[in-house]
């Protein structure tokens, strides 16, 4: 009885001491901003709502996405590629962060990956959120590349490159 017990309770003792040593990620959280509205955005990423609004946190995951915007005051229409890659904690000891991004949609110039919250200010009249629209499939000669940017934040890393759609001339 003595060695069952013991046996036992050295089971639940590694079963324990084994899940504590299990690798744990963070979340991480994708916000977007801006001082003039685009008018729509089209996305893959699945864990993004049909209306995004101004700095409300989206909770997303790790993967490859796309984004695309247009702007009416610029007239652009503008694409990113983003990657969001997770690094696990060493729990309990060390746990991952979780990591939060926010995307400024630019209208007139490459839109910006950051870590705080905007300070741009509001113009007056936008509205808080936009729509998505199921933009039509781009062809690689249409995406002009314009930038590229990693940055880190509690144990992720958000990869992106982005640029502007040109549309063919008629």
């Amino acid at each position: 009885m003595k060695r069952t017990a013991a046996f036992v309770l050295a089971l639940l003792a590694l079963a324990l001491i084994g899940g504590c040593m299990l690798p744990y990620e963070g979340d991480v959280y994708l916000s977007f901003d801006w001082t003039y509205a685009p008018e729509w955005f089209d996305t893959d990423d699945p864990n993004l709502p049909f209306t995004i609004y101004r700095n409300v946190e989206y909770l997303t995951e790790e993967g490859d996405y796309y984004f695309e915007y247009y702007h009416a005051e610029s007239g652009y229409t503008r694409w990113i590629w983003y990657t969001l890659t997770a690094y696990d904690g060493l729990a309990p000891y060390v746990p991952a962060g979780d990591a939060r991004f926010e995307l400024f949609l630019s209208a007139f110039s490459s839109p910006e990956f950051i870590q705080w919250q905007s300070v741009t200010g509001t113009a007056a009249g936008e509205p808080d959120s936009i729509p998505a629209v199921a933009a039509p499939a781009r062809p690689a000669e249409q995406l002009v590349q314009t930038w590229e940017e990693t940055t880190t934040d509690a144990g992720w890393t958000l990869s992106a490159r982005g640029g502007v759609v040109e549309t063919p001339s008629e």
